[in-house]
């Protein structure tokens, strides 16, 4: 066999190799530092703009005539508005954990995703549960 040939063979035969070890554990941006601080910024930025929609659903509902499922309405969009309130004001500042070693960071703000997101869907389900109840097709409040 040629040199030539031989020496392309191996490089193609690196190259290959070396395509299917980094598919092994691949690393998806989000999964990282700056990208999981995007992710969690991301599910904070999409459900912080209808804090004012779910204050307007508790005055709504504090209008209708009290009963326990519109007391418990009330209580779970309060609880909602609580919760973004506290992740707010206990998230570091970006700064702060960029100051950690990368493992730690990666914990943090993955810990920080799931928060937020917990945060959203009870945020949601509280808005979903309040509408429901001001068009009078009230559904069962679930407490999850």
């Amino acid at each position: 066999m040629q040199p030539k040939k031989l020496i392309h063979i191996l490089f193609l035969s690196f190259a290959v190799f070396s395509c299917q070890q980094s598919g092994k554990n691949p690393q998806p941006e989000e999964q990282t530092g700056a990208g999981l601080w995007e992710a969690v910024m991301a599910v904070h930025d999409e459900v912080m703009p209808k804090m004012g929609e779910l204050s307007s659903l508790k005055k709504d509902l504090k209008n209708l005539p009290q009963d326990s499922l519109v007391q418990a309405g009330i209580t779970e969009l309060t609880l909602a508005e609580d919760a973004m309130w506290d992740w707010m004001h206990e998230l570091r500042p970006h700064d702060e954990i960029e100051q950690m070693a990368q493992e730690e960071a990666e914990a943090y703000l993955t810990q920080e995703k799931e928060k937020i997101s917990a945060v959203k869907d009870k945020m949601l389900h509280s808005m979903e549960t309040a509408k429901s109840l001001l068009a009078g097709t009230e559904k069962p409040v679930d407490h999850h």
